[in-house]
C-alpha cells in the first residue's frame, strides 16, 4: 500500500485556500479592527494631512526624508517587488510567452 503524499497535500491545500482562508482572514481583520478601536478609520484623514501637508511640528528637524518622501519611497518599493514577483509567477505558470501579455 503506497501513500500518495502529493495528492494529500493538494487536497489539503485546495481545502484550506478556499472558504476557510477567506473566513479566517475576514475574522482576523474584524478582530483587529475592534481590538484597535477602528484606528484605520479614525486617523485616516490625520494620516493623509500629516503625509501631504507636514508642518514644522509634525516633521523632525533632523529627518532626511519628509513624510511624503517616505510614503512614496515605501510605495515604490512595494510596487516594484510586486512587479518582480508578478513576472516570476507569470513565467512559472504561463511560460515565457506570458511576458508579452504583461507589457
Amino acid at each position: 500500500m503506497s501513500i500518495d503524499f502529493n495528492a494529500i497535500i493538494q487536497e489539503v491545500s485546495s481545502f484550506v485556500s478556499g472558504w476557510p482562508l477567506i473566513i479566517f482572514l475576514s475574522g482576523a481583520a474584524l478582530f483587529c479592527t475592534f481590538a484597535f478601536k477602528c484606528v484605520q478609520f479614525r486617523y485616516l484623514l490625520t494620516a493623509w494631512k500629516v503625509t501631504l501637508f507636514p508642518t514644522k511640528d509634525d516633521a523632525d528637524k533632523n529627518a532626511q526624508l519628509s513624510p511624503l518622501q517616505a510614503f512614496l519611497n515605501s510605495l515604490s518599493m512595494s510596487l516594484g517587488n510586486g512587479t518582480i514577483a508578478g513576472v516570476a509567477t507569470a513565467i512559472k505558470w504561463g511560460g515565457p510567452g506570458s511576458i508579452f501579455w504583461l507589457v
